[in-house]
């Protein structure tokens, strides 16, 4: 691990704020130089370049999202391909078939543009053949837990593979032909709903992104939703998605009838209240020292005011109804029926 500070506050960057990885040409940190220093006392014939990526990515343009994604970097602005990257693009392949057992169509190819200032494509330069893994997500596994699985099979297979020098044999040809990423998921995708705005009734998509906000040190997390993007968003996939054909989507409104404890905010019926229209809850209240990740709707204090939008990069807060009759609420970007039975996820139940 470079970038141990880092990983202790859940940040890319090191306890100076420096993007490690775009520290490599001429570093300045004390990780860098240390890992340049290894790096030449090994003289290492392989090297593996091991990260995370964005939920985003999809294995091509297709609805898989990419759970690995492989590359080997280049040294040169030309993406030459000397012998020591030919020998990475076997391996690659050779892994790609070991992958392709477990999560087949879900392995694409990182972007190859050349980074002069990063460790993979600077170390290639030296002649050691360097292979990054991506990994990116799962559905329903946001800690990664099955994608640390798939990295110890693939390099425990690769050290066999390298050792034997099995991985010769691969054609060149798997690793040219891998999918390339593209950015065309989202974590929650609305279809076809009816929006009534500036007076005219549209059918409209919209896509929710969550966003990890991290308390207690680092240690715990909740979610903030927001917008992504209205309109035709054919062309993403979501995690989970909810076709929403026949339903009219209004903003939700803030309950305001004086609430004046954490404790009546618990006797309220959630029910009543969805089907009501309503998103928030105005606690008459000007500061709690609480954490409201345990109710199901937004609380506002007194001192504070909202108003819902439909726009990008507003909180989806509103309601969905069918012909007039309620069928579910989004708060903070979850999806809640009135039966209020799921899992729960973070601040919100979210249904499958």
């Amino acid at each position: 691990m470079v970038n141990p500070d880092g990983a202790e506050l859940f940040q890319r960057r090191n306890a100076f704020e420096i993007d490690l990885n775009r520290d490599a040409a001429h570093p300045e940190s004390p990780e860098s130089k240390i890992l340049h220093t290894v790096f030449k006392e090994l003289n290492p014939e392989f090297g593996f370049n091991l990260h995370d990526q964005d939920r985003e990515y999809t294995a091509g343009h297709s609805t898989h999202w990419a759970a690995i994604s492989f590359l080997t970097p280049p040294y040169d602005y030309k993406n030459t391909i000397n012998e020591s990257r030919t020998l990475s693009m076997k391996l690659i392949g050779e892994m790609f078939g070991v992958l392709s057992n477990f999560i087949p169509g879900h392995i694409a190819k990182y972007n190859d543009e050349y980074e002069p200032r990063a460790f993979g494509d600077i170390f290639a330069e030296s002649g050691t053949s360097i292979i990054l893994i991506e990994s990116g997500t799962w559905r329903g596994d946001r800690e990664k837990h099955f994608l640390r699985k798939l990295n110890f099979i693939v390099l425990i297979n690769s050290f066999k593979s390298i050792a034997e020098r099995s991985f010769v044999r691969e054609a060149l040809n798997t690793y040219k032909t891998l999918p390339k990423n593209e950015s065309q998921m989202m974590d929650f995708i609305i279809r076809n709903a009816t929006v009534n705005l500036q007076g005219k009734e549209l059918a409209v998509d919209v896509g929710i992104n969550y966003e990890e906000i991290n308390i207690d040190d680092n240690r715990n997390f909740y979610y903030k939703a927001k917008i992504e993007d209205i309109g035709d968003l054919s062309v993403y996939s979501g995690f989970h998605e909810l076709d929403a054909t026949g339903m009219t989507l209004e903003l939700g409104k803030t309950y305001d009838e004086g609430i004046n404890s954490l404790d009546e905010i618990s006797k309220l019926n959630y029910e009543e209240l969805m089907e009501g229209g309503f998103t928030n809850i105005k606690l008459n209240l000007p500061n709690v020292e609480e954490k409201f990740s345990k109710f199901l709707f937004n609380i506002i204090l007194q001192n504070r005011d909202r108003a819902e939008e439909l726009k990008e990069e507003a909180v989806p807060n509103f309601i969905l109804k069918k012909q007039g009759t309620f069928k579910y609420a989004v708060i903070n970007g979850f999806l809640l029926d009135s039966k209020l039975t799921g899992r729960r996820e973070g601040n919100a139940l979210v249904f499958d």
